[in-house]
């Protein structure tokens, strides 16, 4: 519902969740913050696919 609310309206909305697969399904763009600050942008996709991503940022 949120995705597709996204998409249609573009209505911009904040979800704050670590399952990325979740996240990938919203289609969304994904900034990443360490301490408050944001060190990375991309997309959802980017970080499923991307190993060293997800060990440097997510600790996965």
């Amino acid at each position: 519902m949120v995705g597709e609310r996204n998409r249609r309206d573009g209505i911009a909305v904040l979800v704050v969740e670590q399952n990325l697969h979740f996240v990938q399904r919203l289609g969304a763009r994904c900034k990443l913050l360490d301490k408050g600050r944001m060190v990375f942008e991309c997309s959802a996709r980017q970080i499923v696919e991307d190993r060293e991503l997800q060990h440097r940022y997510l600790g996965v």
